[in-house]
């Protein structure tokens, strides 16, 4: 029976700890993703990158909505503008 030369455990062996990165680890992946878009959010007080289509992030509140967005500049902008007014004459 092999054990291990530092523990001395049956069936497996140790070494010392090691400064190795694995190559998987280094590798950004770019994944192919049709109608998807990244959103950086915070799950569970952790940030994290989201894939969500747009419906889904509007749904999630994570991207506003546009008819709403739309509807909102819309009535803010009818407000903003001046009502025409006659210009009163300055000796009446």
């Amino acid at each position: 029976m092999a054990s291990c030369k530092v523990c001395g455990a049956q069936h497996s062996t140790c070494g010392p700890a090691t400064t190795v990165v694995p190559v998987d680890a280094r590798i950004e992946r770019k994944v192919r993703t049709v109608g998807l878009n990244r959103y950086e959010t915070e799950v569970k007080g952790t940030r994290t990158t989201l894939l969500f289509s747009d419906e889904d992030a509007i749904a999630a509140g994570l991207l506003e909505d546009p008819k709403a967005k739309a509807a909102r500049e819309a009535s803010t902008s009818k407000a903003k503008q001046p009502a025409n007014k006659a210009a009163t004459p300055a000796n009446k």
